[in-house]
């Protein structure tokens, strides 16, 4: 090959790079766009799928998201969780990176000390948001219904309930809950 054509054989090369890089670094700027925009539509989905929740009939819930969203249950039930959450993972750049803050978040403060005392609040929140789950599936759930697998039959569940009242009863009843109410007044 002449060295002519060596000079053109570069020359068209660099050229096809550089329109490469060029086109390269747009996809990435869109890429990085719509990461962070995933969030956000997943929130307001979750937003809109919360509200459709509130305004569906008792027991239908399951019907009508069958037939009016397009990804599964557990899609929709992770999408309304980053709705009601949406406060703590504003700085989530992906929505398993939301989903990551929230299930730490919920876990509460990581402790080395295994003889520090729970946090009652974040026990709190974890059986409260629980118990919400399962009261949302409960609602769809018949008695001719099987109940899927890791479901608790429901006096078992009445029981956990029952626990779960308890313990925020004697929560509300701790030195430091009266004196917060007694600043507050």
């Amino acid at each position: 090959m002449s060295s002519k054509a060596v000079v053109k054989q570069r020359s068209a090369n660099d050229v096809r790079l550089t329109r490469i890089a060029d086109e390269l670094q747009q996809e990435v700027i869109e890429a990085e766009r719509h990461y962070q925009s995933a969030v956000q539509h997943a929130i307001r989905a979750g937003e809109l799928l919360n509200e459709a929740r509130v305004l569906v009939a008792r027991g239908t819930w399951g019907k009508w998201l069958a037939a009016n969203f397009e990804a599964s249950e557990t899609v929709a039930a992770t999408y309304m969780r980053l709705a009601d959450h949406r406060a703590e993972i504003a700085s989530a750049r992906t929505i398993t990176a939301a989903v990551g803050m929230i299930a730490a978040s919920s876990r509460g403060p990581a402790t080395d000390d295994k003889q520090s005392e729970p946090d009652p609040m974040a026990a709190y929140r974890r059986a409260s948001s629980a118990v919400s789950r399962a009261l949302a599936h409960a609602e769809d759930w018949t008695p001719e219904s099987d109940l899927p697998p890791g479901y608790v039959p429901v006096p078992e569940l009445r029981g956990s309930v029952e626990r779960l009242l308890e313990i925020v009863s004697q929560w509300e009843h701790t030195p430091r809950k009266r004196a917060r109410r007694a600043t507050a007044t």
